[in-house]
């Protein structure tokens, strides 16, 4: 597996708090990573270690494979809190004074304002752009330099919904057409879910799971749950007589994602092998209700 960012026990301590600790984060080349975590929890420090805007108490950074991080840091855009632009300047100026020091053309500007639909905002100054074109112009700031990845705190936080519809549209466009990889936090998780491809959850300094959204999909379908004593073993008695499939063992529960027409089979089948079921329920996992349980309310 290619990671184009990947940390190693990754830790940092201010005074007597651990905001990061030992953070073990896989970031896949070409993927949206969802970085979910309540404010506090951690999400903002992590990413600043990541692009040396923190120094670690301990651990390691390495990017697409390297420990050479000034060199890799160059090939990273990033938007971290507020983007830092100039009020009185149009979007054009806004770029061309950041394109100094990327020694940009003004075609090269003027395609990246395409691409985040900012081309045709004219003289009017950023001051009086609304909140969406706001984020979309420190996006495009970010761009410059021609980066391969781009880190995100909180890009649509504060925005209204035709401004998050705006960020959410230009991330995939730059994902799809650029090839562009992203780590990108958030608590809004609906609105992060229509875009990642991967999430990685994060609470009080410690990343708790990374998962795929296609594996996150599947657990939050809806399941059967058998409670028993000894679910794995009991687990494996009904994959050898092809009674079970597609399931999950955790929580002293075997969940069952494919069997749910006809759970009474299942039951018998257990009991005539002696184990004891204690509970068996249907499940309607909620998207949502998977991250509050890791993260909390």
């Amino acid at each position: 597996m290619e990671y184009v960012i990947e940390t190693k026990n990754l830790s940092k301590k201010f005074k007597t708090k651990l905001a990061a600790n030992n953070v073990n984060m896989h970031i896949e080349k070409g993927s949206i990573y969802g970085f979910i975590g309540k404010n506090g929890a951690g999400k903002t420090t992590v990413m600043k270690l990541i692009l040396g805007l923190l120094r670690p108490s301990a651990g390691e950074v390495t990017i697409n494979g390297s420990d050479e991080l000034n060199k890799e840091r160059a090939k990273i855009g990033s938007l971290i809190e507020d983007p830092g632009i100039y009020k009185n300047c149009t979007a054009f100026e806004n770029m061309k004074r950041y394109a100094i020091l990327f020694n940009t053309s003004d075609e090269e500007i003027r395609e990246l304002l395409k691409l985040v639909e900012l081309d045709k905002t004219g003289k009017k100054v950023a001051g009086q752009f609304s909140l969406g074109m706001k984020q979309r112009l420190g996006i495009a700031i970010s761009m410059l330099g021609h980066p391969e990845i781009l880190i995100l705190d909180e890009p649509i936080n504060g925005l209204d919904p035709a401004g998050i519809k705006q960020v959410r549209d230009t991330i995939i466009k730059l994902n799809k057409e650029k090839g562009i990889t992203f780590l990108i936090s958030s608590h809004l998780l609906d609105e992060l879910a229509k875009i990642t491809t991967h999430y990685g959850i994060i609470r009080d300094g410690v990343l708790l799971e990374e998962i795929s959204a296609k594996e996150l999909m599947d657990r939050c379908t809806t399941n059967v749950k058998v409670v028993v004593d000894n679910p794995t073993e009991a687990s494996k008695m009904l994959l050898r007589n092809n009674l079970i499939n597609k399931h999950e063992v955790k929580d002293k529960a075997i969940y069952l994602y494919d069997c749910m027409d006809h759970p009474e089979v299942i039951i018998e089948a257990l009991v005539k092998a002696n184990y004891k079921v204690y509970e068996v329920s249907k499940n309607e996992s909620a998207f949502e209700n998977y991250f509050i349980e890791r993260i909390g309310r």
